[in-house]
Formats: structure tokens, sequence, C-alpha cells
């Protein structure tokens, strides 16, 4: 997803602030803590809470960052104890004073909304700072936030894009966003030159297209109005601007099994990760991207029956397959069929419930992607 001028930006390519519960899951640990907080991870990983907190309670009163800062967010989330996020606060403060990072960003966003804690941007700057050198694309957004409106530091509009694209080359759309705007206006206002109006072109499309919320949110149509035809055009994304971002899709995409799922004779096979060769393509009609990929088995079968199923088990992410032509077979023998089964219409009670989860939120009793799966069925003789 996508940009460059003079200074030191990088061409425009999770990620709002998610729950905070939903991060326990992914929060890196320090691999020196690791293993005195290896049980708790994996107690609260299965909802366990209980065992979690008799593990980490232990722990933190020795000062164990790791455990101090995973007690915090049971705190802060309300998993196992009542919800008080200024217990969290005091807990994810003991963890930063110690120099976790994690910690640090997560104190520095409660002194940024005032949860927990009384509101303080100086102190959310703070607290904030390492995280974001360290590369935390959430750290960096509110930091490029707070230098773009002066709040907790001086403002400072080139430090607010500098930060800004780091969070939004990561993904970060919230950042894509708010760069697009800060561009957007320092091209309107002389201080930026032509090429910040198309970068700001380029990424309120991109904001758009990876969150539903910034696509009725952002700048996007206010800028195009400010672009002719050869800026927007100047504006339009490549392969090789693209590739850093097929990197972070493809390798995002592992932790969900590429949303693939085969069985052959009834067994399950087994894929590898893509080989090099996938890339991102731009359709500027439609501001569209598209994700080329290749997904091989780990080893060949020899199969009557193969079913080659792609769905989100939980039903969040929607897919379909191309109108034409949406699969063909390659080698095959000429005795092969290849029938395509698209999914039936979601019921309106589905529909109801899911409408009522927030975009940050999972319902694990959801387990009806499978009913809505598009199929493709090989038989052979």
């Amino acid at each position: 997803m996508p940009h460059t001028s003079s200074s030191t930006r990088v061409h425009p390519f999770r990620i709002a602030y998610l729950s905070l519960f939903l991060l326990l899951g992914s929060a890196p640990i320090p691999s020196s803590g690791a293993p005195a907080t290896e049980k708790a991870v994996r107690a609260m990983g299965e909802g366990d809470f209980k065992t979690a907190l008799s593990e980490l309670r232990p722990l933190a009163a020795n000062r164990d960052p790791n455990a101090q800062f995973l007690l915090g967010m049971l705190y802060d989330a309300g998993k196992g104890v009542p919800q008080d996020q200024s217990v969290a606060a005091s807990w994810y403060r003991k963890a930063a004073e110690q120099n976790h990072l994690l910690a640090q960003l997560y104190l520095g966003i409660l002194y940024y909304s005032g949860e927990g804690v009384k509101q303080d941007y100086k102190q959310a700057a703070r607290w904030l700072r390492a995280p974001g050198e360290s590369g935390n694309d959430q750290a960096q957004f509110y930091l490029g936030s707070m230098y773009a409106r002066g709040t907790g530091v001086k403002k400072d509009p080139s430090e607010a894009i500098r930060l800004l694209t780091k969070a939004a080359a990561q993904r970060n759309t919230r950042a894509m966003g708010l760069l697009a705007t800060e561009l957007f206006s320092g091209s309107r206002d002389g201080s930026h030159d032509e090429q910040d109006l198309v970068d700001a072109y380029a990424w309120s499309h991109l904001a758009a297209e990876y969150d539903q919320v910034q696509a009725m949110t952002s700048a996007r149509g206010v800028i195009e109005q400010y672009c002719n035809e050869e800026q927007k055009k100047k504006g339009e994304f490549t392969r090789e601007e693209l590739a850093p971002l097929a990197e972070v899709n493809v390798t995002s995409l592992k932790e969900y099994d590429f949303f693939t799922y085969a069985n052959a004779n009834g067994k399950k096979v087994e894929f590898n990760e893509p080989p090099a060769g996938y890339y991102l393509e731009y359709n500027p009609k439609d501001t569209v991207l598209t994700l080329h990929f290749m997904l091989p088995l780990k080893a060949p079968v020899k199969a009557k029956d193969l079913t080659l199923e792609v769905y989100d088990r939980e039903f969040f992410v929607d897919f379909s397959f191309a109108e034409k032509n949406p699969v063909k077979l390659v080698g095959a023998p000429a005795q092969c069929k290849l029938s395509v089964a698209r999914p039936q219409e979601m019921n309106a009670a589905l529909s109801q419930q899911l409408s009522q989860l927030g975009p940050d939120q999972r319902d694990p009793s959801l387990t009806v992607g499978a009913e809505y799966a598009n199929k493709i069925l090989v038989k052979c003789p």
C-alpha cells in the first residue's frame, strides 16, 4: 500500500487500538521472562483466568515485568477480576518503569485517553516515545497525532508526518487517514509541495480500501476534488511500491491458514507457505487492491475427491469467487471434473447477531463460516 517527498518518508502502501484482551494472544513477551509467565499466558489463551491470576500475582509481587504487564491487561479488560483501569494503570506503570515496551505503550494510551488516570498528554508522550522508536505502529500513530495538534508536545507537522508515515507503512489505517489529512493540509496552505497532494490522494484511498470506518470518515472525497488527472495517476500504486504491503499481507494471513482448507478423500491436506512471487495489484478504477499468491500443497496427493474451501471460520471476512472462470485445472487428467459451489445467502438471525459485534470483537461461539464457504470440488475416476 503507498509514497515520497523531500523528507524521510516512504511511499504509501489491525490498526485501531484493539480491545486489550484481544491482544493477549499476540502480545510479544520478552524471551528472558517467557518461562516464568508461560503457564499464565497459556491459561489466558484458554480463558482460564483463575489459573492465570494465581500464576501472575506472586510473579508480579516479585517485580517480574511481564507478569505485571499481563496482570494489568486482565484488570484493564476485566477478565477474571472486576474491570478497573486505575489498577491496570498501576501495574502497567510498574512494568513500564522496568522498560517493558508494551506496558509503556498501554500506559501511554491510558494517559492519552484519560482512562484509569487523569488525562495527561505530556505523560502520554513520555511513555509512548520508546515503543514508537522501537517501531510500534500504535505508539507512532498516537505520537504523530499529538505532534499534528501540538498536544503534550510542541506542534511539529514534519515530525507528525514522519511518525504517521512509519505507522501507515505498517498498515495502521488510522495513521493512513490522518497522514492523508496532514499532507493535504500542507499542500493547500503552501507549506508542502505538489508531491504531498499526490501522496495525500494515495494514502486516503489506501485507508478507505483497508478500513470501512476510514472509508466513511476520511478526506478522500475532498482530496480528489483538488487533484487533476495527472496527479491522480501519480497517486496510483505500482507492484514495486506495494511489495512491502504484500509481504505484510502474506505474513498476516499465515495466522489464519490463508482462510483456505483442503481435504483429499476425506483427509485433511496441509499447505506450504506461499513461495516468492506474490504481489499486490491496484485497480485505480475500482480503487481495489488484489493480493496474488500461490498456496502449494506440502506433498502431492492422489485422490478421487478433492475439496478446497475458502472461508473465515467466524465469518468476519466475507469471500466470493470471481463471477467468470474463478478456477481452472492445469495438467489434470481429462476425466477429472471441476465444479464450484457458491455459498448460500446468510439468514436474518445470523446477520443480526454479527451486526451487533464491534469491528474489533470476536465471538468464539460463532463457527458458522464453513456454512458459507466457497467450495471447489474436483472428482477424478
